[in-house]
């Protein structure tokens, strides 16, 4: 098994341009705070987003543009405020 986490994380707390950084995931990853944890380790601020709903509109609605677009901005308003630089999902 080949984990993306650690090497996301380093990647992500090695080029972030202010040390504020967001992630967008789905619900159980980001309860399990795993990415949350690596990321302030290294001594950034982290911004975590549950976002399953990605996940479902993907699988079910993907021509749907304007609904996944406004699912998109639904659960980005809240980061708007938080100056970041970087995210990932």
């Amino acid at each position: 098994v080949i984990s993306v986490i650690e090497p996301t994380c380093k990647y992500a707390c090695s080029n972030t341009k202010n040390a504020k950084i967001g992630v967008i995931a789905t619900d159980l990853t980001i309860k399990k705070e795993r990415y949350q944890s690596l990321i302030k380790e290294d001594k950034k601020e982290v911004y975590p987003v549950p976002c399953s709903e990605f996940v479902t509109h993907i699988e079910n609605n993907l021509d749907d543009y304007e609904a996944g677009l406004k699912l998109v901005k639904s659960k980005l308003v809240p980061l708007k405020d938080k100056n970041m630089s970087d995210f990932f999902l």
